[in-house]
């Protein structure tokens, strides 16, 4: 009986320490988490920039020292992740032997249009992904993920991961703000079928805040077009950026609504 007892106490007191430790855990991710100035989605004092590429919105990030963040990626489709284009491991390397860290050889040789956020993901600036789509590249997204095991699928939602890395997908329609402020981030393809206007309204009625929002003319990209771009910057207009200055002063001028 005795003996009983002893495993009774000594299983509660490991499950006791066990809730303890992931409790401190999560209460010290949030308080490592960093940000700025939070409002809604058109609320011109928090950070808003225009840039020209994807991964200048990524230097944005890494410039702001976020950590562990949830980006919300705003786009016409999802495109898979790029990370083919790591860089060959050496096999041998002269002594003295250095670190050979794969997320800063990736931030620093690697980094492209395709795979910044699985970039931001490996370097802790990100944490989890909501990707609000098209309708229709939300239903291109659903088809996929019927072909993989780590998924959930609801009429309005997909659920699936990436080397363990979460990610959400949904439209704009039914995005709710999950509560947190989130790290805001609008591609010009999202404009392919869809308003300005409208993604703000949906936007607005989500509930969402933020502490910075990029948008991002992809203009590398040589199947965005001219009218996308243009969507683009009527959308940062409605939110209150500055775009005559932005175009009048391209690439190296620092601070809201300008190209950082």
């Amino acid at each position: 009986m005795k003996t009983m007892q002893r495993h009774l106490i000594t299983t509660v007191a490991i499950v006791l320490a066990l809730v303890l430790t992931v409790t401190l855990l999560d209460r010290y991710g949030r308080n490592a988490r960093v940000f700025a100035r939070v409002g809604g989605i058109d609320d011109r004092s928090i950070a808003r920039y225009l840039v020209a590429t994807p991964r200048e919105a990524y230097a944005i990030w890494k410039g702001m020292g976020v950590k562990g963040r949830t980006i919300l990626f705003i786009s016409d489709a999802w495109e898979r992740l790029d990370v083919s284009n790591v860089g060959d491991i050496p096999l041998s390397r002269a002594y003295p032997l250095k670190l050979y860290h794969i997320p800063t050889e990736m931030e620093t040789k690697g980094l492209n249009d395709s795979n910044f956020l699985y970039v931001a993901a490996l370097n802790g600036i990100a944490r989890g992904i909501v990707a609000i789509l098209s309708p229709t590249g939300f239903q291109q997204m659903t088809e996929m993920a019927r072909q993989a095991n780590n998924k959930r699928i609801t009429p309005t939602e997909v659920y699936l991961t990436h080397q363990g890395f979460p990610r959400w997908f949904t439209t704009a329609e039914h995005f709710k703000g999950p509560g947190e402020p989130l790290l805001v981030y609008v591609s010009a393809t999202y404009f392919r079928n869809a308003e300005p206007e409208l993604l703000l309204q949906q936007l607005r009625a989500s509930g969402i805040v933020t502490d910075c929002i990029v948008l991002c003319e992809v203009v590398e990209n040589d199947r965005v077009t001219a009218l996308e771009r243009e969507k683009l910057l009527r959308f940062a207009r409605l939110i209150g950026v500055d775009v005559a200055r932005t175009e009048a002063l391209p690439g190296t001028m620092p601070g809201n609504g300008v190209r950082p």
